[in-house]
């Protein structure tokens, strides 16, 4: 049910996924299994998401954090740290999302989960740059307590335009080194941002106004999300055709 959930999302179903994640969860619940209780739960906060219902995504990630917590999950306690961040930020509680970004940080640098720690940290750069310097900073200075690392008060702050509407600053996209590494890898251990990887890997591939190379590298992610353990690299441009390389042997010896 859980995955045949996620392929309905894939397809744009949210109502059909939801109807089979809360079927999952209760099954879940009626055998005790906590782990997978907490995967459903970040399922349906997508979904939570995906709909601008914030407040319902954040109750649901809570309930995800509380299980991870017990369990002594701290894969799946940073993960939900990271993602209840984001929520907190489009939210406007930038204080309660900076202290969830540093907290899933510091897990996932004790547990030596590299490509993890990499992909929180690009999240405290992009939040820095939306708000600019001076107010992170001094936010940064009342939840942290800490002087900033080198490595975020270096950071380019040139604002990017939101889509969203005048007044609103949007977060930057990925490098392609970090987009394709967080696709891989969360595709590869089923985490709950691998959907919105997957999104953006199918808008790449079917955008016929980009360039052939970029459309190419769409599909490729696609293929290798979906499962494909032999994809064909050679359309890909030499640079990214090494980064998905990377990306893969990272994986496989972490």
């Amino acid at each position: 049910l859980h995955e045949m959930a996620y392929i309905y999302v894939t397809r744009g179903d949210l109502d059909g996924a939801m109807k089979l994640y809360q079927q999952s969860l209760e099954i879940k619940e009626g055998l005790g299994d906590l782990k997978g209780k907490s995967a459903t739960l970040h399922e349906m906060a997508y979904i939570y998401v995906t709909r601008g219902d914030l407040d319902g995504a954040m109750k649901l990630y809570q309930q995800a954090l509380q299980i991870d917590e017990g369990l002594g999950d701290l894969q799946g306690k940073s993960a939900t740290l990271a993602n209840m961040g984001i929520v907190l930020f489009r939210n406007g509680q930038y204080g309660e999302a900076l202290k969830s970004f540093v907290n899933a940080l510091v897990v996932q640098e004790r547990m030596g989960a590299r490509l993890d720690a990499q992909s929180v940290a690009n999240l405290l750069v992009q939040f820095r740059q939306a708000l600019g310097a001076e107010k992170f900073d001094a936010l940064w200075g009342q939840e942290i307590g800490q002087p900033i690392p080198g490595w975020l008060a270096q950071t380019d702050l040139t604002p990017a335009p939101s889509p969203e509407g005048e007044g609103k600053r949007e977060q930057p996209g990925m490098t392609a080194e970090q987009f394709i590494a967080g696709a891989i890898q969360s595709a590869r251990e089923k985490r709950p941002e691998a959907e919105g990887y997957f999104k953006e890997a199918q808008r790449l591939a079917a955008d016929s106004s980009a360039p052939k190379e970029v459309q190419e590298l769409g599909r490729v992610l696609q293929r290798i999300m979906l499962g494909d353990k032999n994809v064909d690299l050679s359309g890909l441009r030499e640079e990214w055709r090494e980064m998905v390389k990377k990306a893969i042997h990272e994986y496989d010896h972490e």
